[in-house]
């Protein structure tokens, strides 16, 4: 998790996010879990930063955390609702 914070810093700085996208961002990896909508929110929001700054060393890393963090969202979500039907 420190890993990502340092990145998401260092990315900060070539910013095509609003401010506003950014703090978000920043509350979402300092989750320890994300919902669903949380971990899609976040995916959208790395799918833009890599759309303008692909190339720059570590862009995709963002990209790559908020896809794990999704698969993660998804299976819990699964196991919740594998619980509820049986």
């Amino acid at each position: 998790m420190d890993f990502v914070k340092g990145e998401l810093a260092r990315l900060a700085r070539l910013n095509p996010l609003t401010e506003e996208e950014l703090r978000r961002i920043r509350e979402l990896v300092e989750k320890e879990e994300l919902t669903l909508e949380e971990a899609d929110e976040l995916r959208e929001l790395a799918r833009k930063f890599v759309k303008e700054h692909g190339n720059v060393p570590g862009a995709w890393k963002l990209l790559i955390y908020a896809s794990i963090m999704r698969g993660i969202a998804l299976r819990k979500r699964g196991q919740r609702e594998g619980s509820r039907t049986s």
